[in-house]
């Protein structure tokens, strides 16, 4: 279905070389694109459309669109400014839990993390903060450890010297409300 340029061009042996070079790309197969055949590479030939052939945009599937880019891209982007985003794959305990039954009035809680080496950082921040406060100290070893222990143990010894010095620094200080977490280092690390 090409069109043929004028005999006068001297192009009737170029298109039959073509189309035999078609033939032969497809190794002797059908070629099932529209139009029957690659397109013209000379200027003056056209394709030229069969009646039964009909150009069809394709569809556009809007709902798989969506659920494709949009819907995973919500949860990278929230993953993408608050972090991880579910549980922590690691062992974690709470190590300390003191509230006070008798909060009045708006508290703000201070959250933080450290590891073992910054305790002399915390101790001053336990002993500075009136209001509530959540850390999370990372021990780095399995739980069972006797390094775990030790470690559990400095943090509890940093807790209450911080509780004895807003003790006798403001006897009428009020209760301090902590909470400490320990995370400890990954099963296969």
């Amino acid at each position: 279905d090409v069109a043929v340029p004028p005999e006068d061009s001297g192009a009737d042996a170029t298109a039959g070389e073509e189309a035999t070079d078609a033939v032969n790309m497809y190794a002797g197969g059908e070629d099932d694109r529209p139009g029957g055949g690659p397109p013209p590479t000379s200027k003056s030939g056209v394709r030229v459309r069969g009646p039964d052939i009909k150009l069809t945009p394709p569809r556009l599937d809007l709902v798989e669109w969506f659920e494709r880019q949009i819907s995973g891209a919500e949860r990278s982007a929230r993953e993408a400014v608050l972090g991880r985003v579910g549980p922590l794959p690691c062992e974690r305990e709470v190590l300390l839990q003191a509230s006070c039954a008798g909060a009045v009035g708006t508290q703000i809680c201070l959250v933080t993390q450290c590891s073992l080496d910054r305790l002399p950082q915390l101790e001053a921040q336990l002993e500075a903060w009136d209001d509530e406060l959540s850390v999370a100290i990372f021990i780095d070893a399995k739980p069972g450890s006797r390094a775990a222990a030790e470690g559990r143990l400095r943090i509890m010894e940093t807790c209450a010297r911080a509780a004895k010095a807003r003790a006798t620094c403001c006897p009428a200080s009020k209760t301090p409300v902590w909470t400490v977490n320990v995370v400890y280092r990954l099963a296969d690390a």
